[in-house]
């Protein structure tokens, strides 16, 4: 919900919240073709929400989709004849926006409309010929941006969400059928034996909601976890609270490991247990936030570096998933998320440059996904060098082993005896009279170098 303009209280929009607001709003005055089409995408899913759109936006959809049809799409009349109909459309919203109708030439000074405009107005109404295709799209370009001035950036300044508070006993239900399913789904995972007691009550909770009495666990797994997801979606916001209990290291970052080809990786029976929690989640738009709380696990010197791990390959497992997933390849072998319309593009650029302040021996596991994940073919490149250079620790354990100093030495150094060589270039000689000891420090010599 967001406040509205004209009226007091609060107004129901089509968007999740002010932040898809922005995002649609960054899109649309990115200047970038593949951004533009992916705002209009997520104006036209507003429009179907709500089919009468505030004017601000329903103008930006009328200028917007005319724009973004590639002129070599068809012949440039019928591109004109498009143009005509959108210009016409956007003037009479932005002119009749206001308390009292009058005149049209009226109305469009008082909104800050140029003469141009409403002439080329008048030209496509009642003309006998069309205006040149070079006046009808700089009248457009003139909208998007007068909508930009008039509209977008104002409601930037007041738009804001209003949440619902969820209630106690929501809580308290989330709570357990959360519970319950960590509970579950680890004893399915550990192949455990659960106590009989304890399954005939959760079999009870599950009968009295769905009227239904499952036997096997996985089954009372599945149904756990449908109780999850509808309280999940009877709140505006997840609670930050259901995250916490989940990535702890006795649910998520519970260490399940396997070794592959290219190293450690999450078992893929965990790895799995977990998919369809994970997927309610991101329907929900809240990947992101565990990719954060993950992250912070990472960074964080006083957890173990089993935990550590398993977090860094969670990281690793979610990235690549979510990549494969918005370019439609094939999950096989991956984390099996289920789509969304939440692609985190901006908060994943935002969150590899903070990623990379808190580097350490784990970092390596995850950050080629998160570059992977963003484009920015320079800064990915710089980016991961520095993520090499900065969590190799093998690298530094070779040049402890290769590297030797000499420790109270007996040295002789003089000149080479070829005087025709100039001052500076003359070559040293070295005879030590004792060994040679192994440098104690890689971070010692290191420094030393720099």
């Amino acid at each position: 919900m967001s406040l509205s303009q004209k009226h007091t209280g609060l107004l129901l929009v089509p968007w999740f919240n002010s932040e898809e607001w922005r995002y649609a709003f960054r899109l649309i005055y990115s200047n970038y073709r593949e951004k533009q089409l992916e705002a209009l995408d997520l104006l036209k899913m507003w429009k179907l929400r709500t089919p009468i759109l505030c004017t601000g936006v329903e103008g930006t959809l009328i200028v917007l989709d005319a724009l973004l049809i590639a002129p070599e799409s068809m012949p440039i009349e019928n591109l004109s004849n498009i143009y005509a109909i959108a210009l016409m459309r956007f003037l009479n919203l932005s002119a009749a926006n206001a308390d009292k109708q009058g005149l049209f030439t009226k109305t469009s000074v008082k909104n800050d409309l140029p003469k141009w405009l409403v002439n080329l107005r008048h030209d496509v109404a009642h003309g006998h010929r069309l205006p040149s295709f070079c006046s009808l799209k700089m009248g457009l370009d003139f909208g998007l941006a007068w909508l930009k001035e008039k509209y977008w950036e104002p409601q930037s300044k007041l738009i804001k969400d209003y949440f619902v508070e969820d209630t106690p006993e929501l809580d308290d239900q989330l709570s357990s059928s959360l519970s319950a399913y960590f509970a579950f789904n680890l004893a399915l995972c550990d192949k455990d034996d659960l106590d009989a007691e304890y399954i005939e009550s959760i079999a009870a909770m599950i009968y009295k909601k769905f009227k239904k009495r499952p036997n096997e666990p996985q089954e009372i797994a599945n149904y756990l976890l449908e109780m999850v997801k509808e309280r999940l979606n009877k709140g505006l916001k997840i609670p930050d609270w259901c995250l916490d209990e989940l990535i702890t290291s006795r649910v998520l970052l519970r260490p399940h490991f396997e070794s592959t080809e290219n190293g450690q990786a999450i078992a893929e029976e965990f790895r799995d247990s977990w998919a369809k929690l994970l997927s309610a989640f991101h329907q929900r738009g809240a990947l992101f936030n565990i990719i954060e709380k993950l992250h912070a696990i990472v960074a964080n010197i006083s957890i173990s570096d089993t935990t550590k791990m398993m977090a860094a390959l969670w990281i690793n497992e979610i990235m690549v998933s979510l990549k494969h997933l918005n370019e439609n390849k094939n999950m096989d072998g991956l984390l099996n998320l289920e789509p969304s319309r939440y692609t985190y593009i901006v908060e994943f650029f935002n969150f590899k440059l903070q990623a990379l302040v808190h580097l350490n021996q784990f970092t390596k596991y995850f950050m080629d996904s998160i570059l992977d994940y963003v484009s920015d073919a320079d800064l990915n490149d710089s980016m991961r060098s520095l993520t090499s250079a900065k969590t190799n620790t093998e690298g530094l354990h070779s040049i402890k082993a290769n590297v030797w100093m000499p420790r109270d030495l007996d040295m002789e150094i003089g000149c080479s005896e070829d005087e025709h060589l100039a001052e500076s270039s003359r070559p040293e000689k070295i005879v030590a009279s004792s060994k040679w000891t192994k440098i104690e420090s890689g971070f010692q010599l290191l420094n030393g170098l720099a």
